[in-house]
């Protein structure tokens, strides 16, 4: 497992018993079995319990040791058995790409895909760490959070002004292209703060990545 320099972990489990906890933050809680060959769908409360995902065509099912060659969303979990890429950490991470929605009434429209929980975070909470691969973005009660890089594949966002409260946490893959998925594991609270980032990097890690989803949203309204 990766570590998060200078970051102390609170787990999901430490949460109050006033509010729902997060769950299942690590993705080790699936339960499946491996396909005797090709692609596996698997239930969400199954794959993923405790996450929530966006809608659209063929998004009702996790795939499992492979994905389609559509142009709708996808949502895949990985492990080392089944994708040879593996996980981030452990036995199993999630992946996700964005694609279009052809369930849609007014025809085809992209959508960015994302994953999500709503729960209470820790009361000394100050940072959320998690390790990530790709477009990400995320927000926080929809707010953006800027991504700071921790090194390697290992990133922080703070969350301070949410300590205590309870808050929806979506992952969004910000891509305007088909296969280019995001991949994440081990999203976890810290009572240490993220160290401060750089200008340029939060530029670079925020900013561009909305302003494409900007780009993509205009362009779908004007049709």
């Amino acid at each position: 497992m990766k570590l998060i320099p200078a970051l102390l972990l609170i787990t999901a489990a430490s949460t109050s018993a006033h509010g729902q906890a997060f769950t299942n933050l690590d993705f080790e809680a699936a339960t499946v079995t491996q396909p005797p060959n090709g692609i596996s769908f698997i239930d969400w409360s199954a794959a993923a319990p405790g996450w929530s995902h966006s809608a659209g065509a063929d998004t009702s099912a996790v795939y499992y040791g492979g994905t389609h060659v559509g142009v709708t969303q996808w949502f895949l979990l990985t492990d080392a058995a089944t994708v040879p890429a593996g996980p981030l950490a452990g036995a199993y991470s999630l992946s996700f790409a964005s694609g279009y929605d052809s369930s849609n009434a007014s025809g085809s429209q992209w959508v960015n895909a994302y994953v999500s929980q709503t729960g209470l975070l820790p009361s000394d909470a100050r940072a959320l760490t998690l390790l990530a691969s790709g477009p990400l973005g995320i927000t926080i009660n929809g707010t953006a959070g800027a991504l700071v890089s921790l090194g390697g594949s290992a990133y922080g966002v703070d969350v301070t002004a949410y300590a205590g409260q309870s808050a929806e946490i979506r992952f969004i893959n910000t891509s305007t292209q088909l296969f280019n998925p995001v991949t994440i594991d081990n999203v976890a609270f810290s009572a240490s703060p993220v160290p401060e980032p750089p200008v340029w990097l939060l530029l670079g890690m925020t900013l561009a990545g909305w302003q494409a989803v900007a780009r993509r949203a205009k362009g779908c309204s004007s049709r």
